[in-house]
């Protein structure tokens, strides 16, 4: 068994000595080698470190490049930022649209992984006969 070793504890008490671990805690046993019988046993919990998180900023390049996007080329408007813990996975909710485009993005918080992504794209009949319509009727009640 790894971690095991028998400990000279002198001629009248020699015991073995284990210790293993799990994610979550870590045991040492002292083992009387003659009876058999537990001797000392101790139970440490280990706490995983928390999880580094890749900060939104990062999360927002994933998720342009994901998307074929370029911030200094195209103007870009973000409607949601949020890291959301719920899901019992830390992700990123993003939320943003071009001209052309709306798009949903979920980056996971840690390993900044796609892990959910939607596009909806403008009809072009709406971009360009709304600002039309509207033009026309203003210039119409001048």
């Amino acid at each position: 068994m790894p971690g095991s070793a028998k400990v000279a504890g002198g001629i009248k008490s020699p015991y073995y000595y284990f210790a293993f671990e799990s994610a979550s805690a870590r045991w040492t046993y002292k083992i009387d080698a003659v009876l058999g019988v537990i001797m000392d046993k101790t139970c440490d919990k280990i706490t995983p470190p928390a999880p580094e998180f890749i900060g939104l900023e990062k999360a927002k390049k994933i998720a342009l490049e994901d998307a074929g996007l370029d911030e200094t080329a195209q103007k870009i408007v973000f409607t949601r930022e949020e890291l959301s813990r719920n899901q019992g996975k830390p992700c990123y909710i993003l939320e943003f649209y071009t001209d052309k485009c709306a798009y949903s993005y979920k980056i996971d918080a840690v390993s900044g992984e796609v892990i959910g992504k939607k596009a909806e794209w403008f009809s072009r009949q709406d971009s360009e006969t709304v600002p039309d319509t509207s033009q026309n009727s203003d210039s119409k009640h001048r």
